[in-house]
């Protein structure tokens, strides 16, 4: 992109234009040099970008879209990959403005948090639930059930004992249900977390998984189930702002960190999303958290501003 296209285009254009020439030719050094310069040149560049950045990861991968190849005997219409996704990612930016996740999440929402707030609520049944930072969940009771769904984050509960009543957190595609226990769910994407501080939970996605005290399953697309023991208090370390991690993906780490920011995570190296992490980090200082994370793999961390942290290797 030459710097006269840039000047006719708004911040959040120019990196919608980025974004696209990064998807389409991800190994060229030459253009993540100049992206790099394009960042560098205005800590303005850097927040635009990182929204763009965020909204492809909530969107996915954008889908390449139907090809044809054109033939004497008729005509067909061709649509430039380029041009494509262009527009795609510019009515995304348009579509979160109008209708972002926090918009949806308020709107579906019971209880929220904002962004490194702790609250801690009563439920009619006599439940307290301890909602973590950047979380939310809604309720559906009834006389014979009980319901919370996380829409979002993470939170821990502390379930008051009524065998007719059966209590069920829903995350994503996974149901956790008890009587009356003590245990964490944290939500974010397609992966879900669950540890019992106290009693039994079963939790069921496709097949049913009984945990006890200290037991955790973490589930996501990409890693599957995996299962682990720990200490029984780790449950409720994000109460006293801590965060541990167990052979945990790094990836999913800064996501849980993102909620102690206040501005946004960029990660600039993918591969170092892949990298396990293990040990307990104070989510009270994101910056000194983030970079004990990835300094072990290579990792350094740099304030593009006070709302935009870059982390690359």
């Amino acid at each position: 992109m030459t710097t006269t296209e840039a000047k006719q285009l708004s911040l959040s254009q120019q990196a919608a234009r980025w974004q696209v020439l990064l998807l389409d030719d991800p190994d060229d050094d030459a253009l993540r040099t100049e992206f790099e310069n394009w960042c560098a040149a205005d800590p303005r560049h850097v927040e635009a970008w990182a929204d763009i950045a965020d909204l492809h990861d909530q969107l996915g991968q954008l889908p390449h879209p139907t090809r044809y190849i054109a033939r004497r005997d008729h005509v067909v219409a061709f649509a430039p990959r380029r041009s494509w996704r262009g527009w795609a990612i510019a009515a995304s930016v348009a579509l979160s403005l109008a209708f972002g996740p926090n918009l949806r999440r308020q709107f579906l929402a019971d209880y929220t948090t904002a962004r490194a707030e702790l609250r801690q609520i009563t439920l009619e049944d006599g439940s307290i639930v301890h909602l973590g930072a950047d979380s939310a969940i809604a309720l559906a009771f009834t006389p014979s059930t009980r319901a919370v769904k996380l829409l979002e984050g993470e939170a821990f509960f502390e379930v008051s004992h009524k065998p007719q009543r059966p209590f069920e957190v829903h995350s994503g595609n996974i149901t956790t249900r008890v009587l009356g226990t003590a245990f964490m769910v944290r939500h974010a994407g397609d992966s879900t977390a669950v540890q019992v501080q106290s009693g039994q939970v079963a939790v069921e996605d496709d097949t049913r998984i009984a945990l006890e005290a200290g037991d955790w399953l973490r589930i996501s697309s990409e890693a599957g189930l995996e299962q682990g023991h720990g200490a029984p208090e780790q449950a409720t370390a994000f109460r006293q702002h801590r965060m541990v991690a167990q052979n945990r993906p790094l990836g999913d780490a800064l996501n849980e960190l993102q909620r102690h920011f206040p501005g946004k995570i960029v990660v600039m190296s993918p591969g170092l999303k892949q990298e396990r992490v293990t040990g307990v980090y104070n989510t009270t200082t994101p910056l000194e958290a983030a970079r004990a994370l990835v300094q072990p793999f290579g990792g350094t961390v740099r304030m593009a501003s006070p709302w935009v942290m870059i982390i690359s290797r």
